[in-house]
């Protein structure tokens, strides 16, 4: 009979031991999907400033600054 109550305890402990461990993993596992929403986030905020950047490059007229005056599109580019 003390054999058998042993073993219960030690099957508890073994189960406490477990479910420790997968709280751990649960906690790591929100972190990291924290961590990519926040980086599709930038992802996204990057995106948008790109295309900003972009459909204001093509509003400026091409030879103020940009060093392309007198050039045709076939000769700048590389």
């Amino acid at each position: 009979m003390a054999a058998a109550v042993e073993e219960g305890w030690v099957a508890q402990d073994r189960v406490r031991s477990l479910q420790s461990d997968v709280e751990g993993v649960k906690t790591i596992m929100s972190e990291n999907v924290e961590r990519i929403l926040a980086r599709g986030e930038k992802l996204d905020d990057l995106m948008t400033k790109t295309e900003d950047l972009q459909a204001s490059v093509r509003w400026q007229p091409l030879g103020l600054g940009s060093g392309l005056e007198g050039q045709s599109s076939e000769s700048t580019v590389m």
